[in-house]
């Protein structure tokens, strides 16, 4: 082939491929939004709460708890934190969590007594009308409890108390706490320890974990077998109960029934003391119509419930506030009864029983004007606590 030929040849392929190098990408498809896509407010509960911004149970209204249950009594002076070797358990020792039935929680006591045929407060009218402005929720996934129950070989830790209110006592010891146990994640950190083996509740407030082992705000430990209430006003409720009375379980909805007062939250609560059966109060308004801490209100026992359109587990609730009622035991930004955590659970069931993926359910369906205040107690004289085997305060 002549040169001539050949060098046109090459140069008409070097022309192909500058041609196919520099050739312009189309541009890529614009990907469509889709509009279905679940927005925040698609979950929010039904009405929008607002934590509080000092923590329902606060260190400037909560007296300091009765130093009776603590052997020996506590020094006046400042005492320094437990070593890590006393709080922290050994590694290799962890042991899951176990199970309990709440059936066997609190057996006895206030909570455990129906009120449907008790007499209603002469005020009733106005206590009911100051509460219409709320919407009652059920808190399940926050600003609740979450209960987990150790087993008899759990081994035992001694949780820090930081914020004890001027008692001089700064620790919790033989707690059995159970590896994987977490506080609840909103502001109150509550976090309850069941050990159905020794028959002890532990209780603590703003719990947390750190490196070298546990520690809350304040803790203290009740018998299971109990009312629940802690006679000298030393509890993790406002009220002075065990943080695990009066919650809604999971169980008592599948078996059909709660067989137990509920604990309920309020934001217009009465300035002073409480009343029976609470042991102490956090109350804070001077509104006539407010709520002394410790009140039971029920739902009236002849209103008809099928025809409210209620689920399953909205009657279960709404027959048990017929029957035995809900007892005021904190106040908080919102109107509300509490579910147990799921994390203490293992499994969270609140999206099928409540039909929400919220942190709290409504009971919007619960007429409000339907509400009765039970005739309320003189003023609660509190008492002395007693010596507990579950645990040492010191």
């Amino acid at each position: 082939m002549p040169v001539a030929a050949v060098v046109a040849l090459v140069l008409a392929l070097v022309s192909v491929l500058l041609t196919l190098q520099w050739s312009p990408e189309p541009a890529p498809a614009r990907v469509a939004v889709d509009e279905s896509t679940p927005r925040e407010t698609d979950v929010r509960p039904p009405w929008t709460p607002t934590p509080p911004a000092t923590p329902t149970t606060t260190a400037t209204t909560r007296p300091a708890p009765s130093t009776t249950t603590a052997k020996p009594a506590p020094s006046t002076k400042p005492r320094p934190t437990p070593s890590a070797s006393r709080r922290k358990p050994s590694p290799q020792a962890q042991v899951r969590p176990g199970t309990f039935d709440p059936a066997n929680l609190f057996p006895t006591g206030p909570f455990r007594r129906v009120v449907s045929g008790a007499p209603v407060d002469p005020r009733s009218a106005a206590y009911v009308q100051r509460m219409s402005s709320e919407n009652l929720v059920i808190s399940m996934r926050q600003w609740t409890v979450p209960v987990y129950a150790a087993q008899a070989s759990t081994p035992r830790s001694t949780v820090a108390l930081t914020q004890t209110w001027g008692s001089g006592i700064t620790e919790l010891s033989g707690v059995p706490m159970p590896s994987g146990a977490r506080p609840d994640p909103a502001g109150d950190g509550h976090l309850t320890v069941v050990q159905p083996s020794s028959g002890c509740v532990y209780d603590f407030y703003r719990a947390r974990r750190a490196a070298d082992g546990w520690a809350a705000d304040w803790g203290n430990a009740i018998a299971m077998g109990s009312s629940g209430i802690y006679s000298d006003g030393g509890g993790t409720r406002a009220a002075g109960f065990s943080a695990a009375l009066g919650l809604i379980w999971p169980q008592e909805i599948a078996r059909g029934r709660i067989d137990h007062a509920l604990v309920f939250a309020y934001p217009f609560t009465r300035t002073g003391e409480p009343v029976a059966p609470a042991t102490r109060s956090d109350g804070r308004s001077g509104d006539p119509a407010a709520l002394p801490i410790g009140s039971r209100v029920r739902l009236d026992p002849n209103l008809d419930l099928s025809r409210l359109g209620l689920n399953r587990a909205e009657r279960v609730v709404a027959k048990a506030l017929q029957e035995y009622g809900m007892v005021l035991g904190d106040t908080s930004g919102g109107f509300t009864l509490y579910a147990a955590q799921p994390s203490g659970l293992g499994a969270d069931p609140y999206r099928s029983l409540f039909d929400t993926t919220s942190d709290w359910a409504s009971l919007a369906k619960l007429p409000k004007d339907r509400f009765q205040v039970v005739d309320l107690p003189g003023e609660s004289a509190g008492g002395s606590g007693t010596a507990s085997a579950c645990g040492t305060l010191e």
